[in-house]
């Protein structure tokens, strides 16, 4: 199974999440992460966390290309 990790500046990407979640009920393999007041260090932290918490195919979908949370996983993804 896909594991889909939803990425955002604010909240947009929680948003998402309880949308779906009016649609579906087994969304354990949807993950979330939004960037809002945390530091650009904590928020690294907690993709890597998430990242390494996570087996199999990743689809990570961001709310804006080149932004800050579509880099960070990108960039944590080509470390790896």
């Amino acid at each position: 199974m896909v594991t889909i990790i939803l990425t955002s500046h604010g909240s947009y990407a929680q948003g998402i999440y309880d949308t779906l979640a009016c649609f579906s009920k087994d969304l354990n393999n949807v993950h979330t992460l939004c960037l809002g007041d945390d530091s650009i260090c904590d928020f690294n932290a907690k993709a890597e966390s998430l990242i390494a918490s996570v087996t199999g195919d990743v689809l990570v979908l961001a709310d804006m290309f080149q932004g800050t949370p579509f880099k960070t996983f990108l960039y944590t993804f080509a470390r790896q």
